[in-house]
C-alpha cells in the first residue's frame, strides 16, 4: 500500500511540483494539499495521511505555534519540514517541536522519497550530513528552552505522568484515549531521548517544575 502524503505549502507552484514528481512514484500517493497549516489541519482530520509535507511558513505569522497545534492534534502524524531555510539551529528547532523529518527544498527527488519513507516508519531524518553532525542533542537544550519547546498538552501529559499517574489514568483525566497517551509519551522521550520512565520523571522535575506543578 502506498504511503499517503499530505503537501502543506504556501506556494501553489511548489505544490504541484512536489504532485507532477509523485505523480510516476507507485510508493507514494498525494492525498490532499493545503496553502496554509490550518486547513492542513482540517484535511488530515478528514484524510488520516501517514506523512505531512510542511514549509512552516504556511503558518503565516504563527508558525511556530500552527506547528505546535498540528502535532498536539494529530500526534501519530508523522512531519516532513520541507523548507528553504537551511542551518542546524533552524533544523534543531523544527525536531524540537515534533518534527520527524527536516529536508531543504534544494534536495533531489530521490532525498525527498527517502525522507518520506524515513518518518513513515519513526526513523527521524535530517538532510545535509553536515546537518545532521552539528545539530545538537535535546539534552543540549536548557530548561528554559526545553519547556517552551513543549505543547501545552504535552506539558499536561509530562506532569501527571511524573505525578505517578498511569497512562490509564492521565487518558481519564485529560479525556483522552489510552493509545493518545502513548503517543505523546512516546514521543517525547524520543524527541528528549529519554531511556525509561525514570529518565521521564527527572526530566520533568529538572526541566518542567514550573510547567509541572501548573498542569498537575
Amino acid at each position: 500500500m502506498p504511503i499517503q502524503v499530505l503537501i502543506i505549502d504556501p506556494h501553489a507552484v511548489t505544490r504541484l511540483g512536489i504532485k507532477q514528481a509523485f505523480s510516476s512514484r507507485s510508493e507514494l500517493e498525494i492525498i490532499g494539499e493545503a496553502a496554509t497549516i490550518a486547513e492542513g489541519i482540517r484535511i488530515a482530520h478528514d484524510k488520516n495521511p501517514d506523512v505531512a509535507i510542511i514549509d512552516p511558513t504556511a503558518g503565516g505569522d504563527q508558525s511556530i505555534e500552527m506547528l505546535r497545534k498540528l502535532h498536539q492534534e494529530l500526534p501519530r502524524l508523522r512531519t516532513l519540514v520541507f523548507t528553504a531555510k537551511d542551518g542546524p539551529e533552524v533544523a534543531t528547532q523544527m525536531v524540537a517541536l515534533g518534527a520527524s523529518g527536516y529536508l531543504i527544498k534544494a534536495a533531489d527527488l530521490d532525498e525527498v522519497v527517502v525522507a518520506i519513507q524515513s518518518v513513515h516508519v519513526g526513523r527521524l531524518f535530517i538532510s545535509h550530513s553536515h546537518t545532521l553532525r552539528v545539530i545538537p542533542s535535546p539534552h543540549s537544550v536548557n530548561r528554559e528552552t526545553a519547556c517552551e519547546l513543549l505543547s501545552q498538552r504535552e506539558r499536561e501529559v509530562l506532569g501527571k505522568l511524573a505525578d505517578g499517574m498511569t497512562n490509564q489514568q492521565v487518558a481519564e483525566a485529560l479525556f483522552l484515549s489510552v493509545k493518545t497517551i502513548e503517543t505523546y509519551r512516546s514521543r517525547i522521550m524520543k524527541k528528549h531521548k529519554l531511556a525509561d520512565r525514570a529518565e521521564l520523571v527527572r526530566f520533568a522535575r529538572e526541566c518542567l517544575d514550573p510547567c509541572v506543578t501548573e498542569s498537575a
